[in-house]
């Protein structure tokens, strides 16, 4: 997700996806530009990670990975 998204923000849909049973194992990224503390702490209520833009790509699929073995553990 992106914290700034047209219709719904990143952290509003993250906190859907965290509140509905079905969806609330889901791991969530949210690759932002914002990247004030202030939102970084906000998003870490309801996200898995937090990586900023841009952002490089081997970084993330590690992120990717590492979120993906620790679910199914």
């Amino acid at each position: 997700t992106d914290i700034n998204m047209p219709e719904m923000d990143g952290l509003t849909m993250s906190r859907t996806i965290r509140n509905n049973l079905e969806t609330a194992f889901l791991p969530i990224i949210a690759l932002t530009g914002k990247n004030d503390a202030n939102t970084q702490m906000q998003s870490y209520e309801y996200v898995d990670a937090f990586i900023t833009k841009p952002f490089d790509l081997n970084y993330l699929n590690g992120r990717i990975i590492k979120l993906l073995i620790t679910s199914n553990t």
